[in-house]
């Protein structure tokens, strides 16, 4: 759904890095998702799953405009 990183310093390597935001059923269906980010791949970064459940009904065009 989306991604990007934080405004952190580089030297940082113990604070979170970014954020993923994924529509999945599962963790392992991430896990899948996330194993294709280079920077994951690589092991610069460990992803970390947490689960979020937003309101129901939430959309987003992409356009720049937020429908609750």
């Amino acid at each position: 759904m989306l991604a990007g990183p934080f405004d952190a310093p580089a030297e940082n390597t113990t604070d979170y890095a970014g954020l993923f935001v994924l529509d999945v059923k599962s963790d392992d269906e991430a896990r899948a998702l996330l194993a294709n980010d280079p920077a994951v791949a690589s092991g610069r970064f460990v992803a970390e799953l947490r689960p979020w459940y937003g309101p129901v009904g939430i959309t987003y065009d992409g356009a720049g405009s937020f429908t609750p």
